[in-house]
Formats: C-alpha cells, sequence, structure tokens
C-alpha cells in the first residue's frame, strides 16, 4: 500500500525563491556556468536537512548519466542556457497553476 510522506514546511527559506510558473519542467535540458550540460529531473529541491539549503533543480550530467551516480543541485540563476524545454501539456499547465497558487497564500 502506498504510504505518504509527511511533509514538513519549512519558513527560512531562501528569499530568493522563484515563481513556481517560472520553473522548467522535469525533461529540461540546460548548460550551467561550468559548460557542462544537465537533465533537471526534480525541482524545488529541499536537502534532507530543511535548515542547510533549497535548490530550484536537481539534475544529472547530460548525456553521461546512465554512468555517473551524481546528482547536482542549483538555483535558476545558476542556468546559463536553456538547450531543451521538457514536455508540457494540460495536466502538467493545471498542476503548475494550482502550485502556484498554493505558493502565494
Amino acid at each position: 500500500m502506498f504510504k505518504r510522506k509527511k511533509i514538513q514546511i519549512c519558513e527560512n527559506l531562501s528569499p530568493n525563491l522563484i515563481d513556481i510558473r517560472d520553473f522548467l519542467p522535469l525533461g529540461s535540458i540546460v548548460k550551467l556556468e561550468d559548460g557542462q550540460k544537465y537533465l533537471i529531473h526534480r525541482i524545488a529541491v529541499l536537502d534532507e536537512d530543511v535548515k542547510s539549503g533549497h535548490y530550484d533543480y536537481a539534475a544529472v550530467s547530460y548525456p553521461n548519466a546512465m554512468f555517473e551516480d551524481k546528482e547536482l543541485r542549483f538555483n535558476h540563476a545558476d542556468i546559463k542556457e536553456i538547450l531543451h524545454k521538457g514536455y508540457i501539456d494540460e495536466e502538467y499547465a493545471e498542476h503548475i497553476e494550482l502550485m502556484a497558487s498554493i505558493q502565494h497564500i
């Protein structure tokens, strides 16, 4: 049976959080300042120890992800270039709008 995890709300997040509607969708490929390409596989990432930080994205190296066991966490401001924007459909757009309404409460 699926067991839900308790979500911890953190009030001490970075004041530089971007609007949820500005997040790139999963599957996006970006180039960072280091010149490397990364495939985004998570957004709005909190470290397990919430006090240690918030990151806009978690990604794996592209196209090497199959051969590496590393995840990079970074913020939207670190993106130098968007090479590919991930899949967006009506369901995704509705979900993002719902999340945006919650974000601004």
